[in-house]
């Protein structure tokens, strides 16, 4: 049996993240954190089990331009969605995708997410040749 890739789901706000977790969690390994310093840590600590995360824009300490790039430094394979309120945030960060926390429903988010996290299993299978 294969295991499940990991998502992280990276936002100040409890609403959003329970969300998100509750879209994701029957699919994928769901790890989320209301802040960018936890997420990284994670990231650091696991570096080969994050396939995609999440990551809200505007957030208290550290936005999410800056958890991208850092998450992008640990791991160039990572898959990075923005996941925002505002529909004009700029991440400052290549991103695999873009939704709205307003606009996003189940399948989009799940396909996004499964889209994701295969790039990034690609990446990865094409750097280990």
């Amino acid at each position: 049996m294969e295991s499940k890739q990991t998502v992280l789901v990276i936002d100040d706000e409890n609403g959003p993240r329970r969300a998100l977790k509750a879209i994701l969690e029957d699919y994928f390994n769901v790890a989320t954190f209301e802040d960018g310093s936890s997420a990284i840590a994670f990231a650091k600590s696991t570096p080969e089990e994050v396939h995609a995360a999440f990551v809200d824009h505007a957030m208290p300490r550290m936005n999410g331009s800056e958890v991208c790039v850092q998450l992008k430094a640990i791991d160039p394979t990572i898959s990075l969605i923005g996941f925002s309120g505002n529909e004009n945030a700029d991440f400052d960060c290549e991103l695999f995708a873009f939704l709205t926390k307003k606009g996003a429903n189940k399948e989009q988010v799940l396909k996004v997410a499964r889209s994701a996290a295969d790039q990034s299993m690609r990446l990865r299978q094409g750097a280990a040749q």
